[in-house]
């Protein structure tokens, strides 16, 4: 697994608004306190099926939530 992408600020809100599966859905209250985003990505060369793990963090740094969503 490897980290594909770090947003801040509106970008990271408009990824974690977007719905699946181009993105990963969050409801609106998440999407309000996400500062920064994480877009996580299974490697080919990983076992089991291929996955995306976006985590999303508030201003002060803490984890608000994670959804995995399937494919590549």
């Amino acid at each position: 697994m490897y980290l594909s992408a770090t947003m801040q600020g509106d970008d990271a809100r408009t990824l974690a608004a977007r719905p699946r599966p181009l993105g990963p859905g969050m409801d609106t209250d998440t999407v309000a306190r996400t500062a920064t985003l994480e877009v996580w990505c299974s490697s080919i060369d990983d076992p089991g099926e291929d996955f995306c793990l976006f985590r999303a963090f508030d201003v002060e740094a803490r984890l608000v939530a994670a959804s995995r969503v399937s494919g590549y």
